[in-house]
């Protein structure tokens, strides 16, 4: 419910304190520095019914007003991890993985979609991140032999 911030290495901490800010109120689990801008720092955490998503564009001086996500559970949505991917977060709750715009979230026109495993299953990128299947009719005989990304794992085509 709370963040703290050192801009000397660690020497001394200055701590925001959100336990009497309603909107801020959160159990936040994961922050990241942005990987294209140092100053941008993104925030994901969880509370009753709720994920919960903030960011700051001054090193975590100030934060803009979260962003709240209804848990699909009804209950408290307990955020496990959260990882950028070109100018996305992936956010993964207890109740969902979300993908939301980097630029959204800043600028607080966020919208937060739903990432459906069953809608990926088939897709199949090159270590570039290009797209190459399902383009072709059939996984193994149209690939060529080499390292591709399946679901956010790789896969080995010999």
């Amino acid at each position: 419910r709370c963040v703290h911030t050192t801009s000397d290495n660690g020497q001394t901490w200055n701590t925001q304190d959100f336990s009497d800010d309603h909107e801020r109120q959160t159990i936040w689990r994961y922050a990241a520095y942005d990987n294209e801008n140092a100053n941008i720092v993104y925030m994901a955490g969880g509370r009753k019914s709720y994920m919960n998503l903030m960011c700051s564009t001054d090193d975590g001086t100030t934060w803009n007003i979260p962003y709240l996500e209804p848990s699909k559970t009804g209950l408290y949505d307990y955020v496990f991890d959260m990882k950028q991917y070109r100018d996305k977060l992936l956010i993964y709750s207890q109740s969902d993985v979300y993908m939301v715009s980097k630029t959204e979230l800043i600028e607080q026109t966020t919208s937060v979609y739903e990432v459906k495993s069953e809608k990926y299953n088939n897709v199949i990128y090159d270590l570039q991140g290009r797209k190459v299947y399902p383009q072709f009719s059939t996984f193994n005989s149209q690939l060529k032999k080499g390292i591709y990304i399946q679901n956010g794992r790789k896969v080995a085509v010999n």
